[in-house]
Parts: C-alpha cells; structure tokens; sequence
C-alpha cells in the first residue's frame, strides 16, 4: 500500500466512525430491506463480486444482532456495516455507478476498507455461526 492508500484509508477509518454514530437500529432494517436490491448491484460488477460471501456474512450477521441471536459484537461495528452497506446502495457516490468500470470502483473501496475495519469481528460472527448450524 503506497502512502495516498494509507491517507485513503485514515480518512475512511474517520468516516467510518462518524457514520457510526448516526446510524440507527431503524437504518438497520432499512438496509435489510434492501438486501435482494444489493446483492444483484454486488452480482453486476466484477469488482464488487469479489466480495459476495463476504456481504452476505454481514447481512447475516446484522439479521442475527437484529433478532438478538447474536450480540457479542460492538455496536461501532454494526453501525459501521450499516454504514458501509448504505453507500453501496445509495445512488449518490463520490464517483457515478452508471460511468462504466470506475462507477462500482468507489463501493468496491468502500466496502473492502470496511471488511478490512471488521475483519475480526466478522471472523468471530463466522466460526459462531457455523457451529450454530
């Protein structure tokens, strides 16, 4: 990682926690609402395929922390999630969907910080999911 990723990622790492604090357990469901929606926006673009089974773990895991089967998780992670979910879905990106190839480039960065941000936490949610099974 060059120098201009780590900036990117500082500054993403402080948004990430702002956004954090806005989010709410009704943005939570919003976002649930939206999964069918999300999941063929990640299915259209080869770089946020990359990251298929991953979103499907943290909508997974919000499902679970919504229901109350699972809450050993802090809520900056959670909220984080949502966060990150969020811009995927929005139609307003620091870069358009609709320009070809870059337009996912933003929500591709966008949620590879944020699984970089929760790795550790969505590992644990993971391994407590599949003995769960």
């Amino acid at each position: 990682m060059n120098n201009n990723d780590d900036d990117n990622e500082k500054i993403f790492e402080a948004e990430f926690q702002k956004e954090s604090e806005s989010i709410s357990k009704d943005d939570i469901e919003n976002i649930l609402n939206k999964e069918a929606d999300i999941n063929k926006k990640v299915k259209s673009s080869k770089k946020l395929l990359e990251y298929l089974s991953d979103i499907k773990y943290m909508f997974s895991m919000l499902k679970d922390f919504m229901s109350g089967k699972y809450t050993n998780v802090p809520w900056r992670i959670i909220a984080g999630m949502t966060a990150a979910l969020i811009y995927v879905f929005s139609p307003i990106d620091l870069v358009a969907d609709f320009i070809p190839i870059v337009g996912l480039l933003d929500d591709a960065t966008v949620i590879g910080i944020c699984l970089k941000l929760v790795a550790d936490d969505l590992k644990k949610y993971v391994a407590w999911k599949k003995n769960d099974e």
